[in-house]
């Protein structure tokens, strides 16, 4: 569709923010009908979004040093409360 705008209107193909445009129109659309239609790039596209869910995880608490770990709010309503209690 794009290469038959540019035909029509040939002043616009001296533009080189259109042409740029059109180029990562038509790659996104190359992208796209590869992992429709392409089940090895499906699958390159599930390996590499599976490996980056797996580093963006946090590590479990057991993992995590006692800085990182924040009180929760209940807990630190407690600890306030027994300061009050100790202070009486």
């Amino acid at each position: 569709m794009s290469l038959a705008g540019l035909i029509l209107a040939r002043e616009l193909a001296s533009d080189w923010m259109i042409l740029a445009g059109l180029a990562f129109a038509g790659a996104a659309c190359v992208v796209t009908l590869l992992l429709i239609f392409s089940s090895g790039t499906g699958a390159t596209a599930s390996a590499v979004i599976a490996r980056c869910a797996r580093h963006s995880q946090r590590p479990p608490a057991a993992e995590r040093s006692t800085s990182q770990v924040k009180p929760s709010g209940a807990s630190r309503a407690a600890r306030a409360r027994a300061a009050a209690s100790a202070g009486k």
